[in-house]
């Protein structure tokens, strides 16, 4: 942190690389603002505002953390019921659904997409099927998940809490519902939320999710949002120290941005680009089923293959067999739309129709080639010149 910042001053990112502080960012650098030194994105800016609201926020998340000790898996379940009823209530739906409204009307005006923005009772069914389904699953919290027994002792592999996990979520208002599923585990979360979902994201925080942690017993900043627009503040987010796991959801290049200042100091990552997914391979993974998901997966959104380096090969083996098998495919799809489509052309040699090369054969051993409009003929030729 640092009061002034002087134009042509050169700082260096952890990896060595040299930035130069331009006039602009100088003129911009407040006191109380932090500079950090980025190899993707050079010199970023982070002002004291941004800074300091991410750190209220996690702050608050640290200590429920903390709390979450002391909550049992039955209070935990109880709470997805709680927040799964309270968006089942019509009040409070409207209460949500009015202000998406003006979420709505605001990013069109701003020429975003709101695809996803949008609240639907889709997306409302889909919140509390989700949420119902974490109260379902069996928590890992405390279990004994494996045993090794030795003569005089026992070693037991007990589940636990990871700790804070941090989100950076695009602008749409159900991702409050999937990242309440980190306290099934024990854990807490903080998040970040497109500017676009900001306003929705909140009132389904003081309306819905809130009430249902303090109704189930869970500290209230079990799940916190970081209630700011800038990208700022959650580049701050991802610097805090405090976070067990930091997750990125959105575009590509951002998501990178983020997962490089989280990995600056020392948080795990997982970094999901724009929403596609891994396909683990082995050497014993069999290819039809492989080409099977490669193909469905291609339906919207590009497969991002994650494999450890021992299996890149067998990925690549795999990976061929499935080029072949497409390209085969696609060959037999044009060529039954090529023989159809010449089956049905006049031949101007002779006025028959059609196959043209069981007619080349069969019918008329000179044929016209028309070439350019010549004319010519050549003995060996096959019939290229059709018409309907």
């Amino acid at each position: 942190m640092s009061d002034a910042l002087v134009a042509g001053t050169t700082v260096l990112s952890p990896s060595g690389q040299a930035f130069t502080v331009s006039d602009a960012l100088s003129a911009e650098f407040e006191p109380g603002d932090r500079l950090i030194a980025t190899d993707l994105e050079g010199l970023l800016r982070i002002p004291a505002k941004d800074h300091d609201t991410a750190n209220t926020a996690v702050t608050a998340c640290h200590k429920a953390f903390n709390d979450m000790g002391a909550v049992t898996n039955d209070q935990i379940i109880d709470f997805y019921h709680q927040f799964a009823a309270a968006l089942a209530n019509d009040e409070i739906w409207e209460q949500i659904q009015s202000v998406n409204k003006n979420d709505v009307a605001s990013a069109r005006r701003r020429g975003r997409s709101t695809t996803r923005l949008v609240v639907s009772d889709k997306m409302r069914q889909g919140m509390i099927d989700g949420l119902n389904g974490w109260a379902s699953m069996p928590s890992q919290r405390d279990a004994v998940l494996e045993t090794i027994d030795h003569e005089d002792f026992r070693v037991e592999l007990v589940g636990a809490a990871l700790g804070l996990v941090a989100f950076v979520f695009e602008g749409r208002p159900n991702v409050l519902a999937d990242a309440c599923g980190v306290l099934r585990g024990g854990n807490t979360v903080v998040m970040r939320i497109g500017s676009d979902a900001l306003s929705t994201a909140n009132t389904i925080m003081s309306a819905a999710l809130i009430p249902s942690l303090v109704a189930a017993g869970l500290p209230q900043h079990a799940v916190t949002l970081v209630n700011s627009p800038t990208h700022a503040s959650g580049w701050a987010l991802f610097l805090d120290q405090r976070l067990g796991l930091a997750v990125a959801r959105g575009s590509g290049p951002a998501v990178a941005q983020l997962g490089a200042l989280a990995q600056s100091v020392g948080t795990p990552v997982s970094l999901h680009g724009t929403g596609g997914a891994w396909i683990m391979a082995s050497a014993t993974a069999d290819p039809t089923h492989f080409e099977h998901v490669v193909t469905r997966s291609l339906d919207r959104k590009v497969p991002q293959t994650s494999l450890s380096q021992r299996l890149l090969q067998e990925f690549i083996l795999l990976a061929k067999i499935v080029v072949r098998r497409i390209a085969c495919m696609w060959w037999r799809v044009v060529k039954v739309w090529w023989i159809q489509l010449c089956s049905t052309r006049r031949c101007r040699s002779c006025g028959q129709r059609g196959p043209w090369m069981n007619h080349a054969r069969h019918c008329c051993p000179v044929m016209t080639l028309a070439l350019n409009g010549s004319g010519k003929s050549h003995p060996r030729s096959r019939s290229w010149w059709w018409t309907p």
